[in-house]
């Protein structure tokens, strides 16, 4: 993946934290190594994936992936890959908001339309937010 500028063309254009968030998603990319990863049963996703995608290809049945406690800077992508329902369980009171609709809390979000996807950024201890998002996944 090109960077389409170089650190010394941002420094002194911009606050330092922008900076930091910029070295922060590219070393997470880094180190989850841009990894696609199908499951076709449960998988509990840990704090150490961030960065990885997820697909439920081959499943001949419903795929629930167990969300790890929202830490800011975690992120995660989910396609739906096989036309079996792929669920995202936060549990808790941890909210999943897809664009201006906040999940009830610990509802978490399912989609079962191949070839939708949702990347999902914790923001805080409580809540993912979709950053991107295709298909229509239900966060209830």
């Amino acid at each position: 993946m090109a960077v389409p500028y170089t650190f010394a063309e941002r420094v002194g254009n911009v606050p330092a934290e922008y900076l930091d968030a910029d070295f922060a998603y590219l070393a997470a990319l880094i180190e989850a190594g841009g990894t696609v990863t199908a499951y076709t049963a449960d998988h509990t996703v840990t704090a150490g994936e961030t960065g990885a995608t997820f697909t439920n290809a081959g499943a001949s049945g419903a795929v629930i992936f167990t969300m790890p406690t929202p830490a800011a800077g975690l992120f995660y992508t989910f396609i739906v890959a096989a036309a079996q329902t792929v669920t995202l369980d936060v549990g808790g009171s941890v909210v999943i908001a897809i664009g201006e609709i906040p999940g009830t809390a610990g509802a978490g979000a399912t989609c079962a339309s191949p070839y939708s996807s949702i990347t999902l950024k914790a923001i805080s201890t409580t809540l993912w937010v979709a950053t991107s998002q295709i298909g229509a996944w239900n966060n209830p």
